[in-house]
């Protein structure tokens, strides 16, 4: 359930070869699979002379357009393998994770993403998937009541994923609720396989939305209880810079530079917090 990189390696099931259709098929997915996609490009257009009107081979092109970095032509791709089958479940996931690496691209990405998954949602309404994609962009959006309700039609097991909870305390805090807020942060700085994005990712929500003191909570969690580094002190310096604490920034920026001393971004920080 990660919240980035591409679901993009497997369009349609691996299927055993029974017919030309799934040969080519399976040929395509392996090429795709070794990187090799000259090949792949070659033997996907061989079946799709054959079967024009293929939906999967459809997938299968938007897989090769998206690995070769042509956004358009993928998101086109994957477009037409819908059209060509309206329940491809792995069409939409595709293009919903294309639309998610390539906001810097398209201003209209997340908008298209949410849509993708939303379609989805309608005849596959338990898909783990779109249910969690669709509620950190909804997150994104600010659409916290939407980020909520999408969490709670995961199975329960699935909602305490360390990114599951990152979204729900964040919708939480946001939505005045510190109480649950704050339960739910526990369990994410419980959970062993929380990573420092995802401690990360609910404070911009918390500290934007009046709970200040949870987002300080996670970050100094992070930095002091569960892994400090460099990352994670510069975070809590920052975080306290902007929260006007410049003594404890001060010391929080400080910590960082014994692990980069030489880091000039970092010196200049501690310089504007010393002498502010």
């Amino acid at each position: 359930m990660a919240a980035s990189s591409l679901l993009l390696l497997q369009p349609a099931a691996m299927i055993a070869a029974a017919n030309p259709l799934d040969e080519i098929i399976e040929k395509v997915q392996k090429y795709i699979q070794a990187r090799d996609l000259p090949n792949a490009r070659a033997e996907l257009s061989r079946g799709m002379r054959e079967f024009p009107n293929e939906g999967g081979l459809y997938s299968l092109l938007g897989v090769i357009e998206a690995q070769d970095g042509n956004y358009p032509a993928a998101e086109t791709a994957f477009k037409r393998a819908i059209v060509e089958i309206p329940r491809l479940t792995g069409a939409y996931l595709n293009l919903g994770r294309l639309y998610q690496e390539n906001t810097a691209k398209d201003p209209e990405a997340v908008k298209k993403a949410l849509e993708t998954y939303d379609k989805l949602l309608r005849f596959q309404p338990a898909n783990k998937e779109a249910l969690y994609q669709s509620a950190l962009l909804s997150l994104q959006q600010e659409s916290y009541p939407t980020a909520l309700e999408r969490l709670a039609r995961l199975p329960a097991a699935d909602q305490e994923y360390p990114q599951a909870l990152a979204v729900k305390c964040a919708a939480l805090g946001a939505t005045c609720k510190p109480v649950e807020a704050e339960v739910v942060a526990n369990r994410l700085l419980e959970n062993r396989d929380a990573t420092e994005a995802d401690v990360y990712l609910p404070v911009p929500h918390l500290e934007t939305h009046g709970a200040s003191d949870l987002a300080e909570k996670l970050l100094r969690a992070q930095a002091e209880q569960r892994q400090g580094s460099y990352a994670s002190y510069y975070a809590l310096g920052l975080f306290y810079k902007r929260q006007k604490k410049l003594e404890a920034g001060r010391a929080a920026l400080e910590k960082a530079a014994q692990y980069r001393p030489d880091d000039a971004p970092l010196l200049l920080d501690l310089a504007r917090v010393a002498y502010d």
